[in-house]
């Protein structure tokens, strides 16, 4: 999902980027000329450029760079997961276990690259507004129903609910969940082992994320984090009276970003640095992938990771 924070950034891309910003710690942007004076478009092709959004995988991460829309990506690559289409803008990305996908800028449909088959095999001549990478399945939101509409194996296949439109829709191992138009409520579909599937009822929330086996999101109330599924290793218990503008579930933590400061804060395992976010550093969104952690700096826009790096997951 892109987060409201960033429409702004994207709006850019899908104006063919007459006018490209930059996500700021305040929600402004920097034009293209202010960037370009800075040294940050001209690295457009180099490593590490400015991002608009990131998404990360199991082992690899990729994200959409602020001067093209063109995505691109780094980590481990052996079924093809980070190397995306040459040339070709993206709204949206987002990272799987062997796949990755994202909304193409030209006509809003899905193009995914990776691992050949059900995963890589997006419905074609549908437009979507939203799209998550899970283990073995993919969902988007259509553009012309709202409705979510999924493809991958069919050993974990999941079936959205008919006649239901989502704002929003991410895709865990085998369930996701989203947040239904009609009243804001969570709806989750697919297999339970942890209670994943059973969102809190009452609970509104401006957001959520799916992670292995649990769920987070951002209370419509409060701006607190609430977390069900799966709490083995305290990935569901998130911290109490911090108020989070954005949150990422990975395989085993979660981690979110403090409305107070700007700086991410996470929970859960830990066992690999993943949930050890460095210190003074400011993001405009994040992202948790499986053992590692990426997001946006504020500053630069530009990726910074920590965790686990035994992909070159963490090195943009």
């Amino acid at each position: 999902m892109v987060p409201p924070y960033l429409l702004s950034a994207v709006a850019c891309v899908m104006a063919v980027l007459s006018a490209a910003c930059l996500p700021t710690s305040d929600g402004s942007g920097r034009s293209r000329r202010d960037m370009a004076e800075d040294g940050d478009v001209t690295d457009c092709d180099g490593e590490n450029p400015p991002l608009v959004m990131l998404s990360a995988g199991e082992g690899h991460t990729c994200g959409i760079r602020a001067c093209d829309g063109v995505v691109h990506c780094w980590g481990g690559g052996l079924d093809g997961q980070s190397t995306p289409p040459e040339d070709l803008s993206f709204v949206s990305v987002s990272a799987g276990t062997w796949h990755t996908c994202g909304i193409r800028a030209s006509d809003g449909q899905i193009q995914c690259w990776g691992a050949e088959g059900p995963l890589t095999t997006a419905p074609v001549g549908v437009s979507f507004t939203d799209l998550s990478a899970g283990f073995r399945q993919t969902c988007g939101i259509r553009s012309s129903d709202g409705q979510a509409q999924c493809w991958g194996y069919s050993d974990h296949e999941l079936i959205p609910p008919a006649g239901v439109a989502f704002e929003s829709l991410s895709v865990g191992v085998f369930h996701a969940c989203g947040i239904r138009s009609s009243d804001g409520q969570t709806e989750c579909f697919g297999a339970g082992m942890a209670g994943q599937e059973i969102p809190p009822t009452g609970v509104l929330f401006d957001s959520l994320d799916a992670g292995q086996v649990h769920n987070c999101g951002i209370r419509s109330s409060d701006g607190q984090a609430q977390c069900w599924g799966s709490d083995s290793d305290g990935q569901s218990t998130p911290p109490a009276e911090v108020v989070f503008t954005s949150l990422s579930a990975g395989e085993r933590h979660t981690c979110g970003i403090r409305s107070s400061d700007g700086q991410a804060q996470c929970w859960g395992k830990d066992d690999r640095g993943q949930s050890t976010p460095p210190a003074g550093v400011v993001f405009a969104s994040l992202s948790a992938g499986y053992w590692h952690t990426c997001g946006i700096r504020s500053s630069d826009g530009r990726a910074q990771c920590w965790g686990d790096n035994s992909s070159g997951q963490l090195t943009p």
